[in-house]
């Protein structure tokens, strides 16, 4: 893997890192102050703001990324390209804004928290991380992310206190998320020189634009449904339970998918140089480190829920506690179809410009959802809403497999592949071990020590056992690291 992919990987992990962290610290805590039932109102409001980012922001962040990637190298076009695509979005976020503020006109409950949303559209106007990802410095990204999620969780901790700071709570994510964008603003001048835009220009990139807005809003759309189908069909109150418990693989998700903005940015200058040739093997070795994450990743979530959820979210009721483990026992293989599709689809059929076949696979997602969701989340509420998800995940790997099966070889080497699974099982034994001895603990402090001892006892087990059976991927990121 060349040494910069890596790092940019690394300083990407390292933000990803920190935002699965970070919930950890702050989830119970806001689920204590805040109530179960208010969150869930939270859950709802926040849920609409999103469906007016999506059309706001089409699918900048991907397409932005690609076009800078492929002029990085002259800095006159860098600039145009970027003020051309910027100047694009700053008009689509505001006319998604003005379209939000016509729309809570005919709103009848919640206005104070739905208006506070509109910082969200604020910081999605100014967010340029699409640039940096494009330029491949990922370390400026990385750093001004870590900082202003750090500066809200003390501001959390400090200002929260009760179910009727709701409204402070959604100002505090909101402003932290405007201020974030805004640093970003104060490290351009070094990339960019003064030059000329015509809005005609800026007119040409929507066409292309809408082209990766297409498959984005499908992803919306299948992970905006959950909770809009479950407001629609009155189940309300399950919708925090359902939130908590998607946030708890997702957030692990994000470790594993962060190869996926890294590698877009290289594919696609590696395509606009005629290299293709590096592509495959590119993502072959890609595809292994993901899997070494991912499996034991799977495993472990499943096995360490049953002692982690119940101090996780200690004003839950135990037929509470029971529900979110259920779901996220129904949500954890996503781990591995999202792992799969994230190199089929981000890291290959997109940079190399196969658009309608990406388009495609993640449609297929949302028709799966939308069908799923329609029958049993009347009858099954939180769980049909899981089992939707998951059915979503599935139909993206499925159709875009039919697309590479042909080029694509990425599991050649399947002995290497029993070998994750291997030793995951084994650390499974152990961790489940771990927590059948120790018990529930009535201590927060005595069930976090429980979860961590469970964590690094498997996470040992499992790379002993790899290393016990030769696994030639850690090898290969043992000396990787080293260099």
């Amino acid at each position: 893997m060349d040494r910069k992919i890596l790092k940019n990987y690394l300083y990407n992990t390292l933000y990803q890192v920190v935002a699965i962290l970070l919930p950890l610290i702050t989830v119970p805590f806001i689920n204590e102050v805040l109530t179960n039932n208010v969150l869930s109102i939270e859950a709802v409001v926040s849920n609409r703001i999103h469906w007016f980012r999506m059309f706001g922001m089409l699918g900048i962040q991907n397409y932005g990324n690609r076009q800078i990637a492929r002029v990085r190298d002259n800095k006159e076009q860098l600039s145009k390209t970027f003020f051309e695509i910027y100047l694009m979005q700053f008009l689509l976020l505001t006319m998604s804004i003005a379209c939000y503020v016509l729309f809570l006109q005919g709103v009848n409950e919640y206005h104070l928290i739905s208006y506070l949303q509109i910082l969200t559209l604020l910081s999605n106007m100014i967010d340029i991380t699409w640039f940096f990802y494009g330029i491949e410095n990922f370390k400026q990204a990385a750093l001004r992310n870590i900082a202003i999620k750090l500066v809200g969780v003390i501001l959390i901790f400090t200002f929260i206190r009760a179910p009727s700071d709701l409204p402070l709570y959604m100002l505090i994510n909101g402003v932290t998320a405007v201020l974030g964008q805004l640093i970003m603003w104060v490290q351009m001048r070094k990339y960019l020189v003064k030059t000329k835009i015509k809005f005609k220009n800026v007119l040409q990139h929507i066409k292309p634009n809408i082209m990766f807005f297409i498959p984005q809003m499908a992803i919306d759309i299948y992970n905006l449904l959950p909770i809009s189908m479950m407001d629609m069909l009155g189940k309300r109150e399950e919708t925090n339970f359902f939130r908590n418990a998607k946030q708890l693989t997702t957030m692990f998700v994000m470790l594993i998918t962060s190869t996926g903005q890294v590698l877009l940015s290289r594919v696609s200058n590696m395509h606009a140089k005629k290299e293709d040739g590096k592509v495959q093997e590119m993502l072959q070795t890609i595809t292994q480190f993901s899997l070494l994450i991912a499996i034991p990743m799977m495993f472990g979530i499943a096995a360490i829920m049953p002692m982690f959820v119940p101090w996780y979210f200690p004003i839950a009721s135990d037929i509470a506690y029971l529900s979110i483990v259920k779901m996220v026992w129904i949500l954890v293989p996503t781990l591995l179809f999202i792992t799969i599709s994230n190199v089929y689809g981000i890291q290959y059929l997109m940079p190399l410009g196969r658009m309608k076949q990406y388009i495609f696979s993640v449609s297929m997602a949302a028709l799966a959802y939308l069908i799923v969701g329609f029958l049993l989340i009347p009858s099954l509420g939180m769980y049909g809403a899981a089992i939707g998800v998951l059915s979503a995940e599935i139909a993206v790997v499925f159709s875009q497999w039919i697309f590479v099966r042909k080029e694509l070889k990425l599991f050649e080497d399947k002995m290497e592949i029993l070998r994750f699974v291997l030793a995951a099982l084994a650390m499974t034994v152990i961790v489940l071990l771990i927590g059948n001895v120790m018990g529930l603990k009535t201590s927060k402090v005595a069930a976090l020590g429980v979860n961590a001892l469970q964590a690094v006892s498997g996470i040992c087990v499992y790379f002993v056992s790899l290393y016990l059976m030769k696994s030639k991927t850690l090898g290969r990121l043992v000396n990787r690291t080293r260099s």
